[in-house]
């Protein structure tokens, strides 16, 4: 039974889709604005002399929706198929094959297919050859174009050669090479003699190959199948074909892929193309070795809805990405904090986990490989997110923004491009690796902006680059602005956005020290500082302080504060004994937290520590949970054990005793366990030290870390003055 329905799923698979299916496509006639049936758009497409289909070469729907175009047009009148993907000095090869003078074996030995040919092209030829149907070879010979390279120029070229080229080369007109310019930015320059460039010659070829098949086949109708950019805005390869036949009657089909219909209509812009065919990008076929599906997968975010929505209250609404390393559920309290009780956010998880140097778990945005499709992925969710929320709560959806920072930052600068089903003004706050974002292609500028608009807030280092892709940017119809400030400056700008007042607070604080300056312990300062009376600026430890200004170190008691400041660590170990600043391990039934306490706490202080755990102060958080506390042996317990001294460590002697308290949760039967050492924010180096001790464990139970307690601590209360 399971080999007959795997045979039925392949039979299905492989069978060409009804034209009509919904799940398949959707027909836009650009001319009246309105969706149409294949079969309507195929009875006019059949009254032209040449028909293009500007397509995205790989996916696997466009190649069926060509097939049935080139069977539906074929069932109506002669056709003469002309293909882009082979090139001129081929065409006698081509012609064998159909003819069946060779077999397919010497036909692709001798053709140079495309690497999809399997999976894009042989669907087409083989219709023509069970039909009879010419195939035009339309493109320019590369071997013919590479001589050209090394020869410098057209009229060096043998005469057998510039045969294979059309007599007359035409230029295209600058609208198009503006959009090549937009199209392979950052990847090829466009300078040169433009009417001998490599583009030019494709579409001189292509459009002169087009004219010849109408001269050699009077009566039939010309199918050209091509990469989209070349018949775009009837430019490139349509631009010449009309030079050289301009009574032509010719109709333009473009080929968009999607990741769903909802929301689809035409472009508006009938000088685009006649018909957009919008097909849905399931499966594509080989490049740089690789194939792939589109599998689904959830784009999760956490929610902060402010209190009172059920009494009529309507609140603004940010859409949030942050950072690469980090999670939702580092931005969403923060973020609901910074913006005040009265404001929605949606803070967005970043699709690929990761650990962190500092081994907390965080996550990626984009890969290196994946770059293109996973800002398309993120565009299409992050307006999915907007509408279900749109739908589902009473926000006002005159005041929502999206918004981000670091990579969240590129990636809302990109949604903000290229997304234009979301009509939102959008802050880019300090974009980081965003080099990239120069490799892609500009999109056109068809329709108003409307409510789309860009700020990135960046520092001066970034500015210029930034300020030259805001010129780019701002071709396409996106108003782009480009700031310099901090943080501070773009949560200054989203709060502006929103109709919120400025942030306005007299504070005690006048710095908050960091003991160990990373991207977490910046993040848990910069959180612990919002929860303050008044705004307070976070230093490294490195930071000069000037005489009489009020730092408040972020400490623990025992932790060692860098020497010479004179000042007490801020937070007290007794501040947990209520158990919500301690962390949970994620086990839905409960965990064991293993506190690490560092080197230099005294004897009464681990005496402290250790009355957490003897108090089960976590219960108070989670009856499930539990809490080991290990500390490091004084000097004679050393001696006894003859434990071996050596060189100071970060974390102390206590982490010795991490795999015998790893060893004991195995032995109660216990699994899940999160490893945190007692301080405010821990450097890379002092979670290596842990991780170390731990390593051995990692395969045995369900082990994560978290480099400190400073993501749950609260303020204490002022000082006296």
């Amino acid at each position: 039974m399971r080999l007959l329905t795997l045979a039925l799923l392949a039979a299905c698979a492989s069978a060409p889709r009804s034209p009509e299916a919904p799940s398949y496509l959707v027909l836009a006639d650009e001319r009246t604005g309105r969706t149409v049936a294949m079969e309507n758009m195929l009875d006019d497409l059949a009254k032209h002399d040449v028909v293009f289909l500007g397509e995205t070469h790989l996916d696997d729907y466009t190649h069926r929706f060509e097939l049935e175009t080139y069977e539906g047009l074929a069932a109506r009148r002669k056709v003469v198929l002309a293909l882009e993907m082979f090139e001129r000095d081929v065409q006698p090869v081509l012609d064998d094959y159909l003819a069946g003078r060779i077999d397919e074996k010497a036909f692709l030995e001798k053709s140079r297919p495309w690497q999809n040919y399997w999976s894009g092209y042989r669907p087409l030829i083989e219709a023509a050859k069970r039909r009879g149907f010419p195939v035009v070879a339309s493109n320019a010979p590369g071997p013919v174009l590479r001589k050209i390279a090394a020869a410098g120029g057209l009229d060096k070229l043998a005469p057998e050669d510039r045969a294979l080229l059309p007599a007359e080369i035409f230029d295209n007109d600058d609208d198009y090479w503006e959009r090549v310019s937009r199209a392979t930015r950052g990847h090829v320059s466009t300078g040169g003699d433009r009417v001998t460039s490599v583009q030019s010659l494709w579409d001189n070829a292509m459009g002169d190959s087009c004219a010849k098949a109408l001269e050699q086949h009077p009566g039939a109708l010309v199918l050209h199948v091509n990469g989209g950019f070349h018949s775009a805005y009837r430019g490139g390869t349509v631009h010449q074909l009309m030079k050289r036949k301009p009574d032509a009657r010719v109709a333009v089909v473009e080929i968009a892929t999607v990741n769903d219909f909802v929301g689809l209509e035409p472009f508006g812009a009938p000088e685009r193309a006649d018909y957009v065919a919008f097909v849905l990008a399931r499966a594509r076929g080989p490049q740089e070795g690789f194939l792939a599906v589109t599998a689904f997968s959830e784009l999760r975010y956490r929610l902060h809805l402010p209190p009172g929505l059920s009494t009529g209250k309507t609140p603004p609404l940010v859409v949030w990405l942050c950072g690469d390393g980090f999670r939702a559920a580092d931005a969403l309290a923060p973020l609901a904090e910074e913006l005040g009780g009265e404001v929605a956010v949606a803070a967005v998880e970043p699709p690929y986990p990761m650990v962190a140097d500092d081994l907390a778990p965080g996550g990626r945005w984009f890969t290196g490989e994946t770059f293109e499709g996973d800002l398309g992925v993120l565009g299409s969710g992050l307006a999915r997110i907007v509408g279900y929320l749109l739908r589902t709560y009473p926000i006002d959806p005159t005041r929502v923004v999206l918004a981000g920072e670091g990579v969240g930052a590129t990636v809302v600068s990109a949604t903000s491009l290229y997304e234009r089903d979301l009509e939102l003004p959008a802050f880019a706050i300090g974009p980081a690796r965003y080099g990239k974002l120069r490799m892609l292609a500009l999109p056109g500028s068809e329709g108003a902006p409307g409510a789309r608009r860009l700020s990135v807030i960046v520092d001066e280092a970034d500015e210029e680059w930034w300020k030259k892709e805001a010129e780019d940017w701002g071709g396409t119809g996106l108003p782009v602005t480009v700031s310099r400030g901090a943080r501070g400056e773009g949560i200054a700008q989203v709060r502006e956005a929103l109709g919120l007042p400025a942030k306005k607070k007299e504070g005690e604080w006048t710095g908050l020290l960091l003991v160990h300056d990373t991207p977490r312990a910046r993040l848990w300062a910069e959180t612990y500082a919002m929860r303050l009376s008044g705004p307070a600026e976070v230093l490294p430890h490195t930071e000069v302080l000037q005489e009489g200004a009020r730092i408040q170190p972020l400490a623990f008691e025992g932790e060692q504060v860098p020497a010479g400041l004179g000042i007490l660590p801020s937070f007290r170990i007794e501040s947990l004994m209520d158990g919500r600043g301690l962390p949970l391990a994620s086990g839905p039934f409960g965990g064991t937290t293993i506190l690490v306490v560092p080197a230099g706490a005294t004897d009464e202080q681990k005496a402290a520590w250790k009355k957490l755990e003897e108090t089960e102060a976590i219960k108070k958080k989670s009856r499930f949970a539990r809490l080991v506390v290990l500390t490091a042996p004084d000097e004679a317990q050393v001696d006894d054990l003859g434990m071996e001294r050596g060189p100071p460590q970060i974390t102390g002697l206590a982490v010795q005793g991490l795999p015998a308290a790893l060893q004991a949760v195995k032995d109660a039967g216990r699994s899940v366990v999160l490893v945190v050492p007692a301080v405010f924010c821990a450097d890379a180096e002092m979670m290596a030290e842990i991780r170390a001790a731990a390593r051995p464990y990692e395969e045995i139970l369900d082990l994560s870390y978290l480099p400190g307690l400073g993501g749950g601590v609260m303020p204490p209360a002022p000082p006296a003055k």
